[in-house]
């Protein structure tokens, strides 16, 4: 929600503990990548994953 700028700014700053990502099987081929601006590489931890048959949705803790 917002975009990438936005999340991308909320992460530098140390704002977020959690990130959830959700799959869905179809390719666009094209718009904004959510993670590619950001100045260093982020840790993170699998807690779930949920596959519904219509997407996938993973939630990871941001390790700091």
């Amino acid at each position: 929600m917002g975009g990438p700028g936005i999340g991308n700014q909320a992460i530098a700053a140390g704002l977020v503990d959690e990130i959830v990502v959700s799959i869905v099987p179809v390719l666009f081929g094209d718009g904004l990548p959510m993670f590619s601006r950001l100045s260093e590489p982020v840790s993170l931890k699998r807690l779930s994953m949920v596959d519904t048959g219509a997407a996938t949705h993973l939630t990871y803790r941001v390790i700091k």
